[in-house]
């Protein structure tokens, strides 16, 4: 009984100090002050809205491709004998170069045999001006033996009548005249068929010429050349194969001039002028830059997709493969507009929802007024005027008034809220602390 009784003992005493240990701590505990739940204003970075004379970029896309590019074939039918060694894909080659040489023998064989038929029609037109020559001499006396043959007759048939001739004489007289005749008739005969025995002769030399320009050229088409300068795409044949007519041999690429079909809003045709400068860029991280100028502009816009193709021109060096732009490569063109007129811009990130926020005067401090506004659209480049760390922009067509302060942050604001305009005034925009409430 005792122990129990000094047990419970022991527990309401721990139980009395427990709580008198909670009501000290309570009683000493420090009183924290009263604070006030109204916020100051916030601080805000602002900018004035200015009328600039921004040309609006133009983004279009499209496939590089080589303006100048030729498919080598060969021409006529050999064995390959002969092949450069420098001759290979991606080899440089000026036009003219010797890409293949064909087995020429049956080619000179065919030239030789042509060039033969052409001298011996040759000679024969000499000769038949020659034979031409001699008969007309031989016409011409032809022509004055007849004439003293008939002289001869006339005289004979006069005596005959004045009766101091007779018949025979007559009659001899006049065989002679006709054989005189008969011999003047022939040559003028043969004078006159040398005419076209000529324009014959003339006709088969002709061809003889045309089968030997053939067979020279053919002869000729056994060097395949290169018609281009430019950059072996491919390369086909060995030494020691045979290509027939019409077989592909090599594909060269001129790289010294590339067109690009940029696909563009068709409304960008009126803001856009032929020679317009284009700055074109790879799908993707801005590797390189390349330049160009708008060299066409098709006449139709695509109804289905309401774009219109502008044609991108870019010269660039043969030698530039690794820098330079590749035929069949993706790219971004931008294209300016060529006429420009003032209007507000923003900082991009100042505009959310299509509404901007401003700071306005209330009473001696600022307070927050969202609007709408009207983005015309989104440009790029550096305005120190305006802010000298933004370059991203958004042109406004309307919603904002010149020289409005456009709060930059609007991040948790409210219609109303007073604000304080920061120190950090960027050009152009009067100076924070000469307005009322600034900092």
């Amino acid at each position: 009984m005792v122990s129990i009784a000094a047990r419970a003992g022991v527990g309401i005493a721990a139980l009395a100090a427990s709580i008198a240990l909670y009501a000290a701590l309570v009683a000493t505990k420090p009183q924290s002050e009263e604070t006030s739940s109204a916020r100051p204003p916030a601080l805000v970075r602002t900018v004035v809205a200015t009328p600039v004379e921004v040309a609006r970029a133009w983004e279009g896309f499209g496939t590089a491709r080589a303006m100048n590019a030729a498919d080598v074939s060969a021409e006529v039918s050999a064995r390959v004998i002969e092949r450069p060694e420098q001759i290979e894909a991606g080899a440089h080659v000026e036009a003219g170069d010797l890409l293949v040489r064909l087995d020429p023998i049956d080619f000179e064989q065919r030239v030789e045999s042509a060039a033969q038929l052409a001298a011996a029609l040759e000679a024969d037109l000499e000769s038949l001006t020659i034979e031409e020559f001699r008969i007309g001499e031989q016409v011409v006396l032809a022509a004055k033996e007849a004439e003293i043959r008939d002289r001869e007759y006339t005289r004979a048939l006069n005596a005959l009548e004045s009766g101091g001739g007779n018949v025979a004489e007559v009659e001899q007289r006049l065989a002679t005249l006709q054989r005189a005749q008969r011999e003047l008739v022939a040559l003028r005969q043969q004078a006159d068929l040398i005419a076209p025995r000529r324009a014959r002769l003339g006709a088969q030399l002709a061809g003889a010429r045309a089968d030997l320009a053939l067979a020279q050229q053919e002869l000729d088409r056994t060097r395949i050349r290169a018609p281009i300068t430019g950059v072996l795409q491919s390369i086909g044949p060995e030494v020691g194969e045979l290509v027939g007519v019409g077989q592909a041999v090599a594909r060269i690429v001129d790289t010294s001039r590339i067109e690009i079909p940029l696909r563009m809003p068709a409304s960008s045709v009126k803001d856009i002028a032929l020679g317009a400068p284009v700055s074109l860029r790879p799908d993707g991280p801005v590797a390189s830059v390349w330049l160009g100028n708008v060299a066409r502009i098709a006449p139709e816009a695509d109804p289905s997709t309401r774009m219109v193709t502008l044609f991108v021109e870019v010269e660039q060096d043969h030698e530039a493969i690794g820098a330079g732009l590749m035929p069949g490569r993706f790219v971004v063109g931008t294209v300016r507009s060529s006429s420009v007129q003032p209007r507000v811009i923003v900082p991009r990130g100042a505009v959310r929802e299509d509404r901007v926020a401003l700071a306005v005067p209330h009473g001696s401090n600022h307070s927050v007024s969202f609007v709408a506004v009207e983005v015309a659209y989104f440009t790029d480049g550096s305005h120190p005027g305006i802010d000298r760390d933004e370059n991203q922009w958004a042109v406004l067509a309307s919603g904002v008034s010149p020289g409005a302060l456009v709060i930059v942050s609007s991040a948790d604001l409210v219609q109303g809220e007073p604000v304080r305009i920061s120190a950090q005034t960027v050009a152009g925009a009067a100076r924070a602390e000469d307005r009322p409430g600034g900092e």
